[in-house]
């Protein structure tokens, strides 16, 4: 399953434990405040309880929702789009 994470989080401490967290886990960053990747349910349900315990529950929001690799395939991207196949999991390196 392929995972999106998408956060507004206030305070830089709390945010950067959140970003910390999603890549320690192997999401990318594919715009500022949004993560994806191809992880086990497991690794989000660790993730989630992680960030449940890091955020302030009353002002910040984390989006975290899972996509089949058919379902992202059909994704509309205006302008410059993500890599998808590092996101899928098809390719697990890359170099620039």
């Amino acid at each position: 399953m392929i995972y999106f994470l998408i956060y507004d989080i206030s305070g830089n401490k709390a945010r950067n434990r959140v970003i910390n967290y999603s890549k320690n886990i192997g999401l990318y960053r594919i715009q500022k405040s949004v993560f994806s990747g191809n992880t086990s349910i497991e690794n989000i349900n660790v993730l989630k309880e992680k960030i449940r315990k890091t955020i302030d529950l009353e002002t910040d929001s984390v989006f975290i929702f899972g996509v089949s690799k058919d379902q992202m395939d059909k994704f509309e991207v205006i302008g410059q789009d993500f890599d998808r196949e590092l996101i899928n999991g098809e390719i697990t390196t890359k170099f620039l």
